[in-house]
């Protein structure tokens, strides 16, 4: 069978968003497959979430994704051997069958306790951070005595701070590429995927 066109589109959700959902990013995907064909493709292409404590990256086996496909649901993270899975992000998608063949619907998402750990680490690298920042640069352009020790250490700080939070969202959208581009080229598109934050 010729690989079926498909159309990827990442898009605003609408309405309440479930536990730990990232609400600026919806994959809306179309392919002329045939369901059962689309799920037998993307459970073949991924591992099963097992445990596995001597891996690197906490799960069994070697495949790029980890994830279920249970008749028209799944749910998909990538792989990652420098990070702990509790910061993954998540794809929970459905196959819906139509007359031209299957759409793929899907929402990204990340836990809700990492969430709410990094809204809160984000508040505090951006205002305490800041504040910290601004007092050591005054203290190197006009030294007053405000500040107790070398002020490259309050630069530096908060320069650590806005790293870590900028590498959060930086993750997190390339992962949200990353699976949408799995699961166009899993069900054989060729048309480059691009994904965005709305």
């Amino acid at each position: 069978m010729a690989a079926a066109p498909l159309t990827p589109s990442v898009r605003r959700m609408s309405g309440p968003s479930a536990r730990g959902q990232d609400r600026r990013a919806q994959l809306s995907l179309h392919t002329e497959l045939p369901l059962f064909e689309c799920a037998h493709r993307l459970k073949g292409a991924i591992d099963e979430p097992n445990w596995a404590p001597f891996s690197l990256s906490g799960y069994g086996g070697s495949k790029g994704v980890i994830g279920t496909v249970y008749g028209t649901e799944i749910r998909l993270q990538q792989r990652s051997r420098i990070r702990h899975p509790w910061e993954a992000v998540f794809l929970d998608a459905r196959l819906v069958p139509d007359d031209s063949g299957t759409r793929i619907e899907g929402r990204f998402r990340r836990r809700r306790s990492q969430l709410i750990f990094m809204s809160l680490w984000t508040f505090f690298a951006v205002v305490v951070g800041g504040v910290l920042f601004v007092s050591a640069s005054l203290e190197l352009i006009a030294p007053a005595g405000r500040l107790s020790g070398n002020p490259w250490v309050g630069i530096a700080i908060p320069l650590i701070f806005w790293t870590v939070a900028a590498n959060y969202f930086w993750l997190g959208r390339r992962e949200r590429r990353y699976l949408a581009n799995f699961v166009r080229d899993t069900v054989g598109s060729k048309e480059p995927c691009q994904t965005r934050n709305v």
